[in-house]
């Protein structure tokens, strides 16, 4: 059965609060509330493909995501992007994502969820990252936030 990517298995209260405590400035902060995030899309789409998130390749995550533009026409997505007006994050860009059948604010998400996978490989190769929890993702992220010194952790194109 498929699982709606929902506010209730994104980032919790309590997520948010280790993130706070943990801190940073605020941007590093706000990072890792994207970051994790991010984490929650990429969870939920490696198991509708029913494999290991470490396993997720680019063109795999832009097909679910413009499955799941399909699946809002008939009300049963499961990402809540609720702003679909395309002139909100206008995204022509001549590049797998801009010519996506997607909205604008679509590609804006899907750009920072792709971006993602090269952390989550290198993570993988270090230990196991497909059971951790919210606490352990906050700890594994964190290095790849502070390590950018003001810069953003995941690749935008």
């Amino acid at each position: 059965m498929q699982t709606p990517v929902s506010d209730s298995n994104l980032v919790t209260p309590a997520e948010i609060a280790a993130i706070e405590a943990g801190g940073g400035s605020s941007q590093e902060r706000f990072l890792l509330r994207i970051a994790l995030h991010g984490v929650r899309v990429l969870q939920a789409i490696a198991a509708d493909l029913g494999i290991p998130m470490a396993h997720l390749t680019r063109p795999q995550v832009i097909q679910w995501f413009e499955a799941d533009a399909q699946r809002r026409e008939t009300g049963t997505a499961k990402l809540l992007v609720t702003d679909d007006r395309a002139e909100a994050f206008p995204d022509d860009r001549p590049d797998d994502i801009g010519q996506a059948a997607l909205s604008g604010s679509e590609k804006f998400l899907l750009r920072s969820v792709v971006g993602l996978l090269p952390v989550l490989t290198h993570m993988a190769q270090e230990t196991g990252i497909d059971h951790l929890g919210g606490e352990e993702w906050i700890a594994r992220l964190r290095p790849y936030v502070q390590a950018q010194a003001g810069g953003v952790f995941f690749v935008v194109e």
